[in-house]
């Protein structure tokens, strides 16, 4: 009897396992739908466009919808909506230096992050976080960083017995540049990234200057805030810019030879290599000169985030939406191969891509170099007068540089300016 009890429940189990093998695995994962809304203020809707491939075939059912529009547009829009009923979208890509500006105006508009499900703070870029935080509460979701570097004429630097990995100083990279390459009838840096204010932004990244003291008061004549825009001073007066003003582009006098140096980002690294093969084994990619020996050499060029407005709470496909581009490891591996961004999700570098050797310049691993940028950025916040004031002052850098005015005495004039009443509204 004992036997045949044993036997039966055998019987009886087999059947249910069967009947649970029988079941679809995936028979309580609904397939996600719906339509998501994007505007990006920044240049990348190639880079969104491929993100929203991969993402479609993950989930076929939702579609995404990208357009790009400029910062003046996106804020007006953002104003309107207070008073009128104004389509909005689900979310908006917007650049690092923005943040705070559109935070500072609108934050009553956007999703806080703790509000994203799954979202971790602490996986993230602590520079892009802190930037993103007004009052305790997050307002954006960091999505990628552009790590800078210095891109050298190797080949012509060996020339004149110099190698790039021993200039680790603005003053040693001057230094060689006002003498040696100088005398090789050459220029060491094109005068556009004097003009734009490039190595300013540079500078201030490399000092986490934002312009303003503990006591959030404009103070241009800090310690670092004047070192910053000394550099510039010193860069225009040592001589070593090409006015390659004529020239159809930096990159141009860089690949001819009549310049040593280029700042670059990954991608202007990936598209030299694409575009001028000759070039191979000529080059060397090396950190941003320090001010001082042993000083901070990592910087990157601004970043990119994901600000979600409040009704996309309601909207599952965004909210995943935000999820994968901010943090799917093959987006991750993807965008750093293709566009040269690095993800501001620090978990996401663990594919073998961003540790191989780059055989076009001199064997050097490019994602191994940008991880360790990524690792040692500085913290900086952008105050929401960030950009009227950057703007403001590099103009007077570059009117007391080449008019031969005292730098001291215009960065003061432009502070007792910049105090007065309305004068950043």
């Amino acid at each position: 009897m004992k036997k045949v009890a044993v036997l039966l429940t055998i019987f009886f189990m087999s059947i249910s396992l069967v009947s649970c093998a029988s079941k679809p695995k995936d028979s309580n994962t609904k397939e996600l739908k719906g339509k998501v809304s994007l505007w990006t203020i920044d240049s990348n809707e190639a880079l969104i466009n491929d993100a929203v491939a991969l993402f479609k075939k993950k989930n076929p059912s939702v579609e995404v919808n990208v357009s790009s529009l400029d910062f003046d547009k996106v804020t007006e829009a953002l104003s309107k909506n207070s008073s009128e009923k104004v389509n909005l979208p689900d979310m908006i890509v917007v650049r690092d230096k923005d943040v705070p500006i559109i935070i500072n105006e609108y934050q009553n508009s956007f999703l806080e992050s703790s509000s994203i499900p799954q979202f971790n703070k602490d996986v993230f870029i602590k520079n892009q976080i802190n930037n993103a935080t007004y009052k305790n509460k997050i307002y954006a979701v960091p999505w990628y960083v552009e790590p800078t570097f210095m891109i050298y004429r190797e080949d012509i630097l060996e020339s004149l017995n110099i190698k790039s990995e021993d200039i680790k100083t603005w003053k040693q990279y001057m230094d060689i540049g006002s003498n040696q390459v100088k005398a090789s009838g050459k220029f060491m840096l094109s005068s556009d990234y004097f003009n734009s204010g490039t190595v300013y932004d540079l500078a201030l990244n490399q000092l986490g200057v934002d312009y303003f003291n503990k006591d959030k008061k404009i103070d241009l004549l800090s310690q670092k805030s004047v070192k910053a825009a000394g550099l510039l001073n010193d860069i225009y007066n040592s001589k070593i810019l090409d006015d390659d003003s004529e020239s159809s582009s930096k990159i141009q006098s860089f690949v001819s030879g009549s310049t040593v140096s280029l700042i670059g980002n990954l991608s202007t690294i990936y598209n030299i290599q694409k575009q001028y093969p000759s070039l191979k084994s000529k080059l060397k990619i090396e950190k941003i000169p320090a001010f001082e020996p042993g000083g901070n050499r990592d910087t990157i060029n601004f970043g990119d985030n994901l600000m979600l407005l409040k009704s996309s709470s309601n909207n599952p496909a965004a909210l995943e939406f935000t999820r994968f581009l901010s943090s799917d490891t093959e987006l991750s591996t993807y965008e750093f191969a293709r566009y040269g961004v690095m993800s501001s999700d620090t978990t996401s570098y663990g594919d073998d891509s961003f540790y191989k050797k780059n055989s076009f310049y001199n064997n050097q691993s490019l994602g191994r170099m940008a991880i360790d940028e990524v690792s040692a950025l500085r913290t900086m916040t952008y105050n929401h007068n960030f950009n009227d004031i950057r703007n403001k002052t590099v103009q007077i850098i570059i009117d007391a540089s080449k008019n031969n005015k005292p730098l001291n005495e215009s960065m003061y004039n432009l502070q007792t300016n910049l105090e007065q009443p309305d004068s950043l509204k």
